[in-house]
């Protein structure tokens, strides 16, 4: 069984609002590779910006995310992309134990 890796992001914006809040936390895993359809997190390179979206395309230049307050799509050129992980849990508690929790990358064999 693999585990996730996963680490902790604070919500500043009101760009996913409904569906994520500022002064909710998000929890993302590093091992997980997104796929389209999922909510992500993207770190930017050369910087500490880091952006929340759905993904809703990958090409081979740029992946296309899209926000929901206001409603838009933009794309982001995978050059400067550092990394790019998916979102498996939110909550508004910042000291929420993932021990209680089982996250698993692979399914349960």
């Amino acid at each position: 069984m693999t585990f996730a890796k996963l680490s902790q992001i604070a919500v500043e914006t009101v760009t996913m609002s409904p569906r994520y809040l500022p002064d909710e936390w998000l929890w993302v895993d590093s091992r997980k590779e997104p796929t389209i359809g999922d909510f992500v997190i993207v770190h930017r390179a050369g910087n500490a910006s880091q952006t929340i979206g759905r993904l809703i395309g990958k090409g081979e230049k740029h992946v296309t995310l899209q926000q929901y307050s206001p409603p838009a799509t933009f794309e982001i050129a995978r050059d400067s992309i550092k990394a790019m992980n998916p979102i498996v849990f939110c909550g508004a508690d910042r000291d929420f134990t993932m021990n209680a929790v089982s996250f698993t990358t692979e399914p349960a064999q």
